[in-house]
């Protein structure tokens, strides 16, 4: 797969049958409908830390974005361990250049002690990944911007449909993959492509 070095790829393209990568590209001269920016609205989070994070501060970042819940017993944390896994295969100076945002939907159980213990068992290094969790409201305005997926279904449970976002220093989605094409060229030819 090739991909442009002032862009990244245009359209959807199929990995296998589940690994679906959407991406959008500007091609210059061309005018591109601009997806919502992660940064347009007054979006706060709670970092593990216990700090309020307001969302529009990581405007210049690349960030790779996700949703999740720490009780999640599988889908969750193979997410993030393929997260971890398949970023620590990049290029030292593309690894340098991304920010992790991983935000929680799950307000109730997912308070800063739990964020820290949870990203102290993945070996989520704190330098560029954030983990922190957005209150009801914020978590519905975000799964949209994202493309999450999620239910409640009660007793701390959720149903969810785990989606990545590769988002550009403007905080506009470069490109949205599921969990399952991390371990495609499809992770690695995006990245290379937004971060060009």
């Amino acid at each position: 797969m090739k991909v442009s070095r002032r862009g990244i790829m245009t359209g959807i393209v199929t990995a296998t049958g589940s690994s679906v990568l959407a991406a959008h590209v500007h091609v210059p001269g061309m005018s591109v409908s601009k997806a919502p920016s992660l940064f347009d609205s007054a979006l706060f989070v709670t970092g593990a830390d216990g700090s309020r994070l307001a969302l529009a501060t990581l405007k210049g970042r690349t960030m790779v974005a996700t949703m999740f819940f720490a009780t999640c017993p599988d889908v969750c944390p193979m997410m993030i361990d393929r997260l971890r896994g398949v970023t620590s295969k990049l290029p030292a100076r593309q690894q340098a250049r991304l920010q992790f945002l991983l935000i929680s939907f799950d307000p109730a159980h997912d308070r800063p002690e739990v964020l820290r213990a949870y990203a102290a068992a993945h070996g989520l290094p704190t330098a560029n990944w954030t983990v922190a969790v957005a209150d009801a409201g914020t978590s519905e305005h975000l799964a949209t911007i994202l493309d999450v997926k999620f239910r409640r279904l009660g007793e701390g449970s959720f149903s969810h449909v785990p989606m990545i976002s590769l988002i550009d220093s403007d905080g506009t989605i470069a490109a949205r993959l599921s969990s399952s094409s991390l371990e495609t060229p499809l992770f690695a030819a995006a990245v290379d492509g937004l971060l060009s």
